[in-house]
């Protein structure tokens, strides 16, 4: 925006302005703010900033120019970026399939854990019916029991509550 910009310049800030611009000016301590709608307050702060000494107003350029550097540089933007997409990619997956390593489904999601904990995530496949193969049993689950599974396959098959379409 263009308060980051003037921030950039190491221009001090004199402006009308709310929200997180106007915390920002004053975290930075490099100008003088006012509400948006307070014009007597705007006409105060420009009074106080003109008798300022040049070296002050300098000086207010220069936090300005040191709060962007920390806070909005290129650098800091990459830095927060790459730490954001971290915490997304380093995530904990779990798969909630009702095979494990068994006919298309059961390969997808198998194919899918094997990859992504080639690239270091933890992967979890929660499963409930027919045995694991081994290559597979590091990601396996199991949830629920034999009865689950035959009650499941019965409602589906019965009422088509699982939605697969296998009256």
């Amino acid at each position: 925006g263009k308060v980051q910009s003037y921030m950039a310049a190491g221009k001090p800030i004199i402006g009308a302005i709310s929200g997180d611009t106007k915390t920002i000016v004053e975290e930075a301590n490099c100008g003088y703010v006012s509400s948006e709608q307070d014009v007597e307050q705007l006409a105060q702060n420009i009074c106080e900033f003109s008798m300022l000494s040049i070296e002050e107003q300098k000086e207010l350029g220069k936090q300005a120019r040191s709060y962007y550097e920390k806070h909005f540089s290129k650098e800091q933007f990459m830095t927060q970026l790459e730490k954001y997409l971290r915490g997304i990619f380093l995530m904990k997956i779990l798969m909630i399939n009702t095979v494990c390593g068994i006919r298309s489904t059961g390969r997808i999601c198998t194919d899918i854990a094997t990859a992504l904990t080639k690239q270091g995530h933890e992967v979890k496949i929660a499963y409930g019916r027919e045995h694991v193969p081994t290559q597979y049993r590091d990601y396996a689950v199991k949830i629920g029991s034999r009865v689950d599974v035959n009650r499941h396959v019965l409602q589906a098959r019965i009422f088509d509550n699982a939605g697969f379409g296998s009256k």
